[in-house]
């Protein structure tokens, strides 16, 4: 189903699994602690974000993209994540419409409400409340699913609602050039050849730093005081995200499948994740509304505590 480095072994001990989900928190709040005491923790941040979305973000596309083969065990993962992907691009852009909320708003939720954590919190996640029979299926729903989205998706999303000019050839323009994008071209280029194991190691180095730079950047940006008329844009965000999108899937599990099998059971987990780390800060970096998009990654990660293992009964 999934060849290549990916994110490792199934066999990975459940200590190092439940270290791993601890790691999300330990990072933001490493981040927020750093923050209130380094005098400018937005440049900091800034330079954070340049690192991931310019250097760390591309070269875990092209250590992964190249390596992913899609097999017919896979379908039904792949297939439920892009389904709640456009889910939830749909839902957010039919209530942004009718509330009127500016582009910065509208683009900030259809970055982090449709792509989910589904790999650094995900499959930990999925281990330690499914077992390790069902990580193939969720591999699929992150590697060809969530992970090609945030490239392809998420590079439209901060090409088409970020800051700069409206038009067809500024949006094209911005997408072009937008490091990510431009990996995955080259990622699929790569397929066609064998890649050095050298280059490979080097690039898999490099994008694993993608996961605690982006969480300790969006604690040096996290400020606890989201406006409380604006709370209900989160509250509806994270409803979609991680209730909406979940019962939807296992809706489609209970119409067109067996939801007790082991890729309906990990794709309703997966589809629950709160918001990914990685889409926030692309969101930053194209101009939405950092408020709203560090609160949404953080909120949601603090839900998940509760949230997840709730789900984790509809899906099991």
């Amino acid at each position: 189903m999934v060849r290549g480095h990916g994110h490792g072994s199934t066999s990975k001990p459940r200590d190092d699994k439940t270290r791993d989900v601890l790691a999300v928190t330990l990072y933001f709040v490493s981040g927020v602690l750093a923050g209130r005491f380094i005098g400018s923790p937005l440049r900091v941040s800034g330079w954070m974000n340049r690192w991931v979305v310019s250097i760390a973000l591309p070269a875990l596309i092209l250590a992964k993209l190249p390596a992913l083969a899609l097999g017919s065990d896979a379908v039904v993962p792949v297939v439920s994540a892009w389904f709640t992907i456009s889910v939830a691009v749909a839902v957010v852009l039919v209530v942004s419409r009718r509330r009127g909320w500016p582009s910065e708003v509208t683009g900030a939720l259809l970055m982090v409400v449709p792509l989910g954590n589904t790999a650094f919190l995900g499959l930990p996640v999925v281990t330690a409340i499914l077992g390790h029979d069902h990580v193939p299926a969720a591999l699929a729903f992150d590697q060809m699913g969530t992970f090609l989205a945030l490239a392809t998706y998420g590079s439209f999303v901060a090409g088409r609602f970020g800051a700069g000019e409206r038009g067809m050839r500024p949006v094209a323009r911005r997408l072009v050039t937008f490091p990510p994008f431009i990996a995955l071209v080259v990622s699929m280029l790569l397929r066609l050849a064998t890649v050095p194991e050298l280059l490979h190691r080097v690039l898999a180095g490099t994008g694993r730093s993608v996961a605690p730079v982006a969480i300790v950047s969006l604690g040096l940006r996290f400020v606890p005081r989201l406006r409380f008329r604006r709370g209900h844009i989160v509250l509806f965000g994270l409803v979609v995200k991680m209730l909406l999108l979940p019962a939807v899937v296992f809706a489609a599990a209970m119409l067109l499948g067996d939801p007790t099998g082991p890729s309906w059971q990990s794709s309703v987990l997966q589809s629950a994740m709160p918001p990914m780390v990685t889409a926030g800060i692309i969101g930053i970096s194209a101009g939405f509304d950092e408020e709203l998009t560090t609160t949404l990654v953080a909120v949601g990660t603090v839900a998940a505590l509760v949230i997840l293992p709730v789900v984790s009964l509809m899906a099991g």
